[in-house]
């Protein structure tokens, strides 16, 4: 299982969330539509800013 922090703002997984917020852990087949969507991501936002500095 794996964490997963919202990609966008909105309702996921029933619950209003911001971008970067912790979703929760999920399994891959329990994310792989949301990921597909681009709605969750499992790059936690600190380590998604240090990338993009580089």
């Amino acid at each position: 299982m794996k964490t997963y922090y919202a990609a966008v703002e909105g309702f996921i997984e029933g619950a209003y969330r911001k971008v970067g917020e912790s979703v929760g852990k999920m399994t891959d087949d329990q994310a792989k539509y949301l990921v597909m969507a681009g709605h969750v991501t499992d790059v936690a936002p600190a380590a998604k800013d240090e990338k993009k500095d580089k």
